[in-house]
């Protein structure tokens, strides 16, 4: 089972002028889906594995809108992995095989 691989897509800001205006606009953006549709092609990850995230590098107090992204591409980072490993417990986790051999007991 191979690990599953997340691209978070930073400074989307500085990408699109309409998001460094409203980051709420980041999923309505041509740009933005121009640009993770290019991480899909040359990474090979699927896009519902792509998150795009805005950093905190001129901010001085917090927003909500940047911190939705960031904490909702975590949460969708987070049950990946849960996933991966819940999958992962499921293929390695065997019954073991037990029959009866009337010469030598249990096997």
């Amino acid at each position: 089972m191979q690990i599953p691989q997340v691209v978070l897509v930073t400074m989307i800001d500085s990408t699109c002028p309409e998001v460094k205006e409203d980051i709420r606009l980041v999923y309505r953006s041509a740009l933005i889906k121009k640009k993770m549709d290019t991480c899909r092609h040359h990474l090979k990850v699927p896009m519902t594995n792509i998150f795009p995230v805005k950093n905190y590098h001129e901010e001085i107090d917090l927003d909500n809108d940047i911190d939705v992204l960031l904490l909702s591409a975590l949460t969708h980072i987070l049950n990946l992995a849960n996933d991966h490993v819940a999958g992962a417990e499921s293929t390695t986790r065997q019954v073991p095989k037990t029959r009866r051999n009337p010469d030598d007991g249990w096997i």
